[in-house]
């Protein structure tokens, strides 16, 4: 390639990708795309090679679908315009809802307009001529934790709450770790998802299997706990304002968070010169403040009492979360230590989670991306091989 060519394409491609998609190993690739509320994710792999090299590229902004089809045009646009030898050999998309018949409808959608998509809608780019498959967000996250284990390992990526005092290092995830244990993965942000991975038995493969348990309800503390009273106060709050009974997501999410704080506050005026108050904005602004102290107190003891349930569901030795509710929430998590801990161990059968540990990300690695990538990865490894690779419970 030229230098004016690299010139031209450099205000549309890092310098960095740009080098990196030159590389000889990119010629056939794998691709993920991932489409959530915050932004558009693209994510390039070599095929055929397990290397530490990728090309991740992120477009920031609640999208109408109208916005994600263009700016996916322009993203097949580039790569056949400056990278015409690169083959896209499988792609994965993956969004936020539950996926049907290789269609999605989007709850919760941010935008206007239309929220449906299907394999039609993307028919026409380059790099959706051969395998395409839709997976669900949280199904991502979970491939996510693999590859990026096995591409970089989760050391730089998560940090402990706590762990058993016999666990010395970082668990690795990549291969064999999950061939005798499970772990859960929970997303906390706009909405609350949670997947697991499962190890398939005599085999280093395994399962991502999400779930719909963030919409399952929520369950509160014994009638002889000191809490009890306040717990009652907020569910009986929750449900007049939403209509309905309680989910776990209704309090462990962003806009839970926000029920917590205007739980906290109703007796208050919210307004600031005339203007409402918004309670994300606030708990930013200074989460020290008593009524946002207290709101992000129970939104945490709520979301340890998820993590535990699902912990125990298959017998997780690990729980790895991601926490983008808030700017700098994960590290107001990591402050909350010793209350969330007590709480994920306040359990009947303290037994079962003794031994759990419990890791938050750190680090701002889009690992979501990097699991649409992998979900496309494997399902071509899978296609090209007499030996069929289990992926997400369907074998």
């Amino acid at each position: 390639m030229s230098e004016a060519e690299n010139k031209k394409i450099s205000s549309e491609v890092s310098k960095e990708s740009l080098e990196i998609l030159q590389n000889e190993e990119f010629k056939q690739s794998t691709l993920g795309v991932h489409i959530s509320k915050n932004d558009l994710s693209f994510c390039l792999h070599p095929a055929h090679q397990d290397v530490s090299i990728s090309h991740i590229q992120e477009k920031k902004g609640s999208f109408s679908k109208e916005t994600i089809l263009s700016l996916l045009k322009e993203f097949d646009d580039v790569l056949r315009k400056y990278f015409p030898d690169i083959q896209i050999l499988a792609t994965t998309f993956s969004f936020p809802g539950p996926i049907e018949n290789d269609s999605v409808t989007i709850p919760n959608w941010w935008s206007t307009g239309d929220n449906h998509f299907t394999k039609a809608d993307f028919k026409s780019l380059s790099f959706c001529q051969k395998q395409v498959n839709f997976i669900n967000e949280i199904q991502a996250l979970g491939h996510g934790l693999i590859s990026t284990d096995e591409f970089y390992g989760l050391e730089d990526d998560f940090a402990p709450l706590w762990k058993p005092p016999a666990m010395d290092v970082m668990p690795t995830l990549y291969p064999l770790y999950f061939s005798s244990e499970a772990a859960a993965v929970l997303q906390i942000a706009n909405g609350l998802g949670a997947a697991f991975i499962v190890p398939i038995d005599s085999s280093d493969s395994y399962r991502v299997i999400a779930s719909e348990w963030g919409h399952s309800l929520v369950q509160i503390c014994g009638p002889e706990e000191a809490g009890y009273e306040d717990e009652i106060q907020l569910m009986r709050f929750i449900s007049e304002k939403k209509g309905a009974a309680v989910e776990w997501e209704d309090i462990c999410s962003a806009r839970g968070l926000q029920y917590c704080y205007d739980f906290e506050s109703k007796d208050q005026a919210q307004t600031d010169g005339g203007k409402l108050v918004s309670p994300i904005s606030e708990i930013e602004k200074d989460p020290s403040d008593p009524i946002a102290a207290k709101a992000l107190i129970t939104h945490f003891k709520f979301l340890m009492r998820f993590a535990r349930m699902c912990g125990i569901s298959f017998t997780c030795k690990s729980v790895f979360i991601t926490y983008s509710v808030f700017k700098d929430g994960t590290a107001c998590l990591q402050r909350h230590i010793a209350m969330c801990r007590d709480e994920f161990m306040h359990f009947t059968k303290s037994e079962w989670v003794s031994n759990v540990s419990v890791f938050v990300q750190t680090s701002p690695r889009n690992i979501s991306a990097m699991g649409v990538m992998y979900h496309a990865f494997l399902g071509l490894a899978r296609s090209e091989s007499d030996e069929r690779i289990p992926m997400d419970g369907v074998e």
